[in-house]
């Protein structure tokens, strides 16, 4: 497993990011390793985490590639590419939760594998609209200004970063 910040994880994760590309070379046999831009493994829970490179491989998510876990808060801006990519999630294994996600829709990023199969994840195309004062569903949480309300690129940051 290989991810922009961590490869495999079994704890509770909040409030990080990885900002790099995420990119495993090989033949297709040893591109066989998820990959993420935050997580190649997931089986905790992550909350308010963000990706924003683009991920390439075999199997990868632009967030996370294997979830086994609890997502929520989080997004994904990366493009990914690979025989089993998605915007979020590569693969969903039977403990796998995601609420409130989001992934950037790029040209050609359409949601396969994990990502469609997930009802209270989303696709955006302008990171203004993410950002809520109130925790309505289908928004990033901001009534805590854990977010910075300015935000670069369609990508929203951290306030205190």
């Amino acid at each position: 497993y290989i991810g922009g910040l961590i490869g495999y994880a079994q704890a509770s994760i909040t409030h990080c990011f990885a900002k790099g590309e995420v990119a495993v070379d090989g033949t297709t046999s040893e591109r066989a390793t998820y990959v993420g831009g935050l997580a190649g493994f997931m089986a905790g829970s992550m909350q308010y985490c963000y990706a924003w490179g683009n991920v390439t491989g075999n199997k990868v998510g632009g967030l996370v590639g294997e979830l086994d876990g609890k997502v929520s808060q989080c997004y994904a801006s990366g493009k990914t590419t690979g025989s089993e990519a998605g915007g979020l999630f590569s693969s969903l294994g039977f403990d796998a939760v995601a609420e409130d996600c989001f992934w950037f829709n790029h040209d050609g990023n359409t949601p396969e594998t994990g990502s469609a199969a997930l009802p209270k994840c989303y696709s955006y195309t302008d990171g203004t609209t993410l950002l809520s004062s109130d925790p309505i569903p289908g928004k990033l949480d901001n009534s805590t200004s854990i977010w910075n309300t300015t935000v670069t690129n369609n990508r929203p940051e951290f306030a205190n970063q």
